[in-house]
């Protein structure tokens, strides 16, 4: 939102890792169940992405899991759920495979996240943590198209969750972490 003024919250080192355990969705390591073979994303925050269309080469690299559900949907609406075609293709060219354990039912997340569970062991020293949401409030939302009942718009949703995270450090000034 360009232009409107902002409200800043610090924020304890626990919620900030809580939050930083999100990952975006096309970040995380990648799993396969079933058969035919179907993939996922998962992200150390305990979800997982549906990757639609992987490539054989992506097939073949990800970890054979055998209990995904166990892993929540992230949120939001089933077309967020599922990564779109050059979301899925980066994930596939970059992430590793997840460490699963051998019976191919439970996630090691220690080796599986390693880098991220290693950047948030401890808190950083001298750095301030805020998140900034939009300083006026957000207007009710409308009901979708023929949605009786209080349904609600999913763009409508996803704009009244907007906030952003920034980091505070004498070294480098203000950085925003994450949108």
């Amino acid at each position: 939102l360009p232009g409107s003024p902002l409200v800043a919250r610090r924020l304890s080192w626990e919620e900030w890792r809580e939050r930083a355990l999100r990952q975006p969705d096309g970040e995380g390591c990648l799993l396969q169940a079933f058969t035919p073979p179907q993939v996922w994303v998962a992200h150390a925050d305990g979800t997982r992405n549906f990757i639609p269309r992987p490539s054989e080469s992506c097939k073949g690299r990800a970890a054979l899991f055998s209990n995904v559900q166990a892993l929540r949907k992230r949120d939001g609406p089933a077309e967020m759920f599922a990564l779109d075609d050059a979301q899925s293709r980066a994930a596939c060219a970059r992430l590793s495979p997840c460490v699963v354990s051998a019976d191919g039912r439970s996630l090691d997340d220690a080796q599986s996240f390693a880098p991220l569970l290693a950047s948030l062991a401890s808190p950083p020293v001298d750095t301030l943590v805020l998140e900034l949401r939009p300083a006026s409030p957000t207007p009710p939302p409308t009901t979708a198209a023929g949605g009786a009942g209080g349904q609600t718009d999913p763009a409508e949703e996803r704009g009244a969750e907007q906030w952003w995270l920034a980091r505070l450090d004498g070294a480098r000034g203000l950085r925003l972490e994450s949108a």
